[in-house]
């Protein structure tokens, strides 16, 4: 029989390290993933750590509209045409051709574009995996 001790303030310090690690590459992956049209998204996207109790919580943010890329948007309800408006600056599409492309969104909706679930699903585990046995 072979008898480990571990100090639990240690272990829970390398946990949280590990974490860390795992945030900031898949922080990478998901900026790389993302679809780029004006920078605003993959410059917020972010992570955090969080301790509640006995409890540590690895935590993706993204922008609101970010589940509108993953997810696609249903037909149904119209988009904020300011927002539409900067798009079209960004993407040398004249501002005033903003209202009729929301419009047009909220009569067909858009195709999902994943970048999260991917990288969530195919690549966190992995990622983690490598960065826990790093920190122990």
């Amino acid at each position: 029989m072979v008898k480990v001790e571990i100090d639990v303030e240690d272990f829970k310090e390398n946990l949280i390290k590990a974490l860390h690690a795992t945030g900031i590459d898949c922080r990478e992956i998901f900026q790389e993933k993302a679809p780029f049209a004006t920078g605003f998204l993959t410059g917020h996207i972010d992570y955090d750590v969080v301790q509640s109790g006995t409890e540590i919580t690895l935590v993706f943010s993204f922008p609101f509209y970010a589940k509108f890329l993953e997810w696609g948007r249903t037909p149904g309800k119209m988009p904020p045409v300011e927002d539409i408006r900067e798009w079209c600056i960004t993407k040398g599409v004249e501002p005033e051709a903003a209202w009729a492309i929301a419009k047009k969104i909220s009569k067909i909706g858009t195709r999902p574009q994943p970048f999260i679930r991917p990288v969530i699903n195919n690549r966190l585990i992995p990622i983690l995996q490598k960065n826990l046995k790093g920190a122990f």
